[in-house]
């Protein structure tokens, strides 16, 4: 079954894609499938039918009102049928066109948002006790729950037209499903052992959303590509929180510009032995950038992703948790001292989330959108802050007057402003000297120039 890859750079941990009409049927099998156990699937949690296959744990998002209306509930699981029938854009309870199809004919059948844990939250999960496996899976759904919270009351998503005037607009609530799974796909290599790398990540497949008029309407993709970063930010910023109220010490600052962070005590080389799909990701990336002189674009990067993965629909008959013990042990994460990480007692860091923002918004050019402030925010609070917490820091920087707002969507520091405007002044000030004529000499001796100020008008 061919799966569309996402459009993004290959360390993010938070990715968006758009699956596409044609594609719908192979996704909703995908995602609900209880066969293709080898890829995804370990025996941690879902339900499990007589043959012992396990299915991913799911749920759908939505306001209670529109999921009666549907046939739906928030307590149960997601149905095959159900999924594919609001991909095609009618409703599961009556066959009613909820999205119409574009001018051409097609349907986005919808956009995959994935929530993916620091590869050090997955190797902890993986050798830790079923109870903590539980508790650290509960952080990941609050994280992902109040992400996409943050999607309904900050991004505008939906498009309508005012007097003929594109506008967009938020929605009042989006209506999504959830797919909770606990391992990647296997590698080619891996499909001989039969054992993949734990990773907890959650697959959020966005149908569509409700207007604040209560209408059902279409979500405007584009929007949530924009939105990425912030985000994925958000997201891991409250799953830090979370992992920090079950005693872990937090590790922050990691990772490209310091976007990420760690779990303390989870040993480094543990966490790369558990990334071998991203790396033979990242292999094969470099390779096209040596042979193309470029980063692969949408197309490309999805071929890559799929030339990594393993033929197989299903994995040999093998024991994942014990395997995964093993590796484990092998780098020195027992059980035992795993069991001993989740004891910190958490001290407040003396951080000063407000100057570390001033200092990193502005450090490469002299103005950012409110999108990238806000990202920022939330990557830097990770370990430090809820998410709720870096609004309020923007909100008092702005009113305190450091960070000021220019047109466009744009902010700056105060300082750099500042300076922007001696600069224009000192420029202005110079462009008004005005140079004397030389006057003739017979003598030939050198005459100097004098300069007057003229006023500034």
């Amino acid at each position: 079954m061919s799966i569309p890859a996402a459009v993004v750079t290959f360390a993010e941990m938070q990715t968006t894609h758009k699956i596409s009409g044609d594609s719908a049927a192979g996704y909703a099998a995908y995602l609900t499938s209880s066969s293709d156990r080898g890829d995804y699937y370990t025996r941690g949690g879902g339900h499990a039918p007589d043959d012992g296959v396990v299915l991913a744990p799911s749920r759908w998002h939505g306001s209670p009102a529109l999921l009666a209306t549907l046939g739906l509930s928030a307590d149960a699981a997601v149905e095959r049928e159900d999924l594919a029938a609001l991909m095609r854009g009618v409703s599961p309870a009556d066959g009613r066109e909820l999205r119409r199809a574009g001018g051409d004919g097609s349907r986005v059948a919808g956009i995959d948002m994935t929530f993916s844990a620091p590869k050090s939250v997955s190797a902890l999960w993986a050798v830790s006790s079923p109870y903590k496996r539980a508790r650290i899976e509960v952080a990941h759904g609050r994280a992902v729950a109040g992400t996409l919270a943050r999607i309904e009351r900050d991004v505008e998503l939906l498009r309508t037209r005012v007097n003929g005037q594109l506008r967009w607009e938020r929605a009042e609530r989006l209506l999504a499903a959830e797919f909770v799974h606990t391992s990647s796909r296997l590698t080619r290599e891996q499909e001989r052992g039969g054992v993949p790398d734990p990773q907890l990540h959650s697959h959020v497949v966005v149908l569509g959303a409700e207007r604040m008029n209560g209408r059902f309407a279409a979500v405007d993709s584009r929007e949530l590509f924009r939105a990425a970063r912030a985000n994925g930010a958000w997201y891991r910023a409250e799953l830090a929180h979370g992992l920090q109220e079950l005693g872990l010490e937090i590790r922050t600052r990691t990772g490209r510009d310091g976007r990420y962070f760690e779990v303390a005590g989870v040993p480094e080389k543990l966490s790369e032995r558990w990334s071998m799909r991203g790396a033979e990701i990242e292999r094969a990336a470099r390779a096209f950038r040596t042979r193309y002189g470029r980063d692969p674009q949408a197309g490309e990067l999805g071929s890559i992703t799929r030339g990594t993965r393993g033929t197989k629909t299903s994995a040999p008959s093998v024991n994942v948790e014990q395997a995964w013990r093993a590796v484990g042990e092998e780098f020195g994460l027992t059980r035992d001292r795993a069991q001993s990480l989740y004891s910190f007692e958490r001290v407040p860091l003396e951080r000063d989330l407000g100057g570390e923002l001033l200092a990193d918004v502005t450090r490469d050019r002299s103005n950012v959108t409110d999108r990238e402030l806000r990202a920022r925010a939330y990557e830097l609070a990770a370990g430090i802050l809820h998410p709720r917490e870096a609004d309020r820091v923007v909100g008092e920087l702005a009113r305190s007057g450091e960070i000021v707002a220019l047109q466009d969507g744009l902010w700056t520091t105060r300082e750099l402003r500042e300076r922007e405007q001696r600069t224009l002044e000192l420029a202005q000030a110079r462009s008004s000297e005005r140079i004397a004529p030389s006057a003739s000499r017979p003598s030939g001796r050198r005459v100097s120039r004098f300069s007057a100020r003229s006023a500034v008008r």
